[in-house]
């Protein structure tokens, strides 16, 4: 599997339940075997999930939390 890092500039104080990147994948694969669903690796939840949320259906990255410059840098990157 090909993953990317994905990087997406957000602005200070964006309203809760915003999305700000709906990200996509596609299984070759037929049937059940060609479901995909998302999520925050660990790494990521650890450092951003209170702040952001993956639908696993959709692929949304949904703003849940404060996004504040004083609590984060400006600049970080979502693995898979």
């Amino acid at each position: 599997m090909l993953t990317r890092c994905i990087q997406v500039r957000v602005v200070e104080n964006i309203a809760a339940g915003t999305t700000v990147v709906r990200v996509a994948a596609h299984d070759r694969d037929i049937g059940d075997n060609a479901a995909v669903s998302y999520f925050l690796g660990a790494s990521s939840q650890s450092v951003y999930g209170d702040v952001f949320s993956v639908d696993e259906q959709t692929g949304d990255v949904v703003v849940t939390g404060e996004v504040s410059i004083r609590l984060s840098s400006t600049s970080r990157k979502i693995r898979p």
